[in-house]
């Protein structure tokens, strides 16, 4: 396995996997506010957090499909997948990440309209609830 597919295996470990995701949910509301439009509602920013994350997990399959990873990386990465498939905790979890950076966000710049709030807090509140649930289902999976 190559350095750079180690380091990216490790990324989605913690701390870094909670680490690059409030990255990103710091950086969605910051991209959100410079490209808005004045006619977007501001409960467009969960359509906008949605189609982050859907295009995190498009560029992560072409990546994974288009660039010449070791068979050890796409086996962890297939294993991971399957976790995911089976357990929606696995999942869900990774929106404790993204809550992070969207609370972040809105302390930096000290702004707080309510949809920034309601969406911020309920990815805090469904990942943390979801890393309970797979920090439980964890010890029976492993």
């Amino acid at each position: 396995m190559t350095t750079l597919e180690t380091l990216l295996l490790r990324l989605e470990t913690g701390p870094w996997d909670v680490l690059y995701r409030a990255l990103i949910g710091f950086g969605t509301i910051a991209a959100f506010a410079r490209f808005r439009s004045e006619s977007w509602s501001e409960w467009s920013l969960l359509v906008w957090l949605l189609c982050v994350l859907a295009a995190l997990r498009v560029g992560a399959a072409v990546a994974r499909k288009v660039l010449p990873f070791s068979e050890s990386a796409q086996r962890t990465w297939a294993e991971r997948r399957g976790l995911t498939k089976r357990y929606d905790s696995y999942q869900w979890q990774k929106l404790r990440g993204f809550g992070i950076g969207l609370a972040l966000y809105m302390v930096a710049v000290k702004q707080f309209t309510r949809p920034q709030a309601v969406i911020a807090a309920a990815c805090l509140v469904f990942g943390v609830i979801a890393s309970l649930r797979w920090s439980h289902l964890r010890r029976n999976v492993a």
